[in-house]
């Protein structure tokens, strides 16, 4: 089983970003045609503003069956001197409970508005999710959260004192731990970027694509759902999207079955 994610964010002005001349939601589009070629479903977390700012690019996606939509928070924590403020002052980069909340209110009302359906998954922008965080996405109706990482978690599972359910990322995510533009520039950004229960390093695109494939295949192999986050920005810089179509290929040719993150609850408790 897989669970194939993608963030997609408006203009941040990131390094990655300034790399093309195209919108997240632009190169969106590509990723979910070379998906749907391979009859793969995909879950886009995407932020609310760029609903409001990637109009035409978001309403081209919006046709395609194969997608789910999740939140991914208002501004992705922009601008950023404020929420490091917040960290200061709370401890959380997301904020107190009052910005929290009118945050994600105003991505799932945005994302409702645009698509008529209300979202039920939602990944926090960087992971950064705290306690406050998932009580007020349960009163939003939101039932699957994707905010944590793990090499050991094969299966979703339910978050204590909560309904609210929590798919594990499972395999090693791109962003960090793939080299998307001059190799030389990238080993230096990468260097400074926190370790996490993955590795500490980052790969060629050729020798990601090794590694990830080991990764499914094992968590195939035990039943479980092996859940990937891999960026339309990452798999464009890194190689215009032919390893992505790879990833694909691989995925269909070995008759994986591909879920929606809505869908995990029905996996919850597979762990024999």
């Amino acid at each position: 089983m897989i669970c194939l994610t993608a963030d997609v964010h408006h203009f941040l002005g990131t390094p990655g970003q300034l790399m093309y001349k195209d919108s997240e939601s632009k190169l969106a589009k590509k990723y979910l045609e070379i998906a749907k070629k391979y009859n793969l479903k995909v879950t886009l977390f995407i932020t609310g503003k760029a609903f409001k700012e990637d109009k035409e690019d978001i309403k081209k996606i919006l046709n395609f069956s194969n997608m789910e939509i999740g939140g991914h928070t208002w501004s992705a924590f922009r601008p950023i001197w404020i929420h490091k403020i917040f960290k200061l002052l709370t401890g959380s980069v997301y904020g107190p409970c009052f910005y929290q909340k009118s945050d994600i209110r105003k991505t799932l009302f945005i994302i409702e508005e645009k698509t008529g359906a209300r979202p039920v998954s939602w990944r926090t922008h960087a992971y950064e999710s705290d306690e406050n965080t998932l009580k007020i996405l349960e009163r939003e109706g939101i039932k699957i959260v994707s905010d944590e990482l793990s090499v050991t978690d094969y299966w979703p599972k339910k978050m204590n004192s909560s309904d609210v359910i929590s798919l594990p990322i499972n395999v090693m995510p791109d962003h960090e731990h793939v080299y998307y533009g001059p190799e030389r520039r990238m080993r230096k950004q990468m260097n400074l970027k926190k370790v996490d229960v993955f590795t500490n390093k980052a790969y060629s695109i050729d020798r990601y694509f090794d590694i990830i494939k080991s990764q499914i295949v094992k968590i195939n192999k035990a039943g479980g759902v092996a859940t990937l986050l891999l960026h339309p920005q990452c798999m464009w810089l890194s190689d215009k999207f032919r390893t992505f179509e790879k990833i694909c290929r691989f995925i269909a040719e070995n008759g994986y079955e591909t879920i929606w993150c809505r869908e995990a609850p029905r996996y919850v408790g597979d762990m024999k």
